[in-house]
């Protein structure tokens, strides 16, 4: 819902930094593999990092390409739902 709200006012760095807060709070509470909740929350996010990519400007860009660099040195932290939503948005790079 937070996220709509940035959105329609175009705020993507607060956009990016609630999609960044759920992924980091969901791994670090040991769900992000076993939650059902989040793993149907994964297209949602998906779409609005793709998004907030795309209409954000290079400092929220840079922040949110270092943050998909970091994932994918950590592995997506096994979790192949999310590795799949960074690869997608890194099409649009």
């Amino acid at each position: 819902k937070r996220i709509k709200q940035y959105m329609s006012v175009n705020d993507f760095m607060e956009v990016f930094k609630i999609i960044k807060s759920i992924v980091n709070a969901y791994h670090d509470s040991k769900n992000l593999n076993i939650d059902d909740y989040f793993t149907d929350l994964l297209p949602n996010i998906g779409m609005y990092l793709r998004v907030a990519y795309r209409k954000s400007g290079d400092a929220t860009r840079n922040q949110i390409i270092n943050w998909m660099d970091e994932l994918e040195k950590q592995k997506y932290y096994e979790n192949y739902y999310l590795e799949d939503i960074i690869k997608n948005v890194r099409i649009c790079i």
